[in-house]
């Protein structure tokens, strides 16, 4: 899976692949932190300026301002706090959907 996700960005900084609007990324994965991957994104000129929501069971509400400011992301959200009902709202306004 990380493979996948890195050779994607290599994708789409060679024009191989559609720029996503906004990544959801998880910190807890397999084979490597989330932390990983968000930094090799921030780095890759193509990808850079995507928004990144963190999303995951890592941390408590009061973290949540700090981490996303820690980890150069638009969002931290923890899943248990944020349902579909909370979540596409957010997503939404963030990519300027009705």
């Amino acid at each position: 899976m990380v493979n996948c996700l890195l050779d994607k960005i290599k994708e789409i900084e060679d024009g191989k692949a559609e720029k996503p609007d906004l990544i959801m990324l998880d910190l807890l994965l397999p084979d490597i932190n989330g932390d990983k991957i968000l930094e090799k994104i921030r780095k890759t000129p193509s990808t850079k300026d995507i928004p990144v929501f963190i999303f995951t069971n890592y941390g408590g509400e009061q973290m949540e301002n700090e981490l996303a400011k820690n980890f150069n992301a638009e969002k931290y959200l923890v899943k248990t706090d944020y349902g579909p009902n909370k979540l596409m709202p957010m997503i939404k306004e963030k990519l300027q959907l009705k």
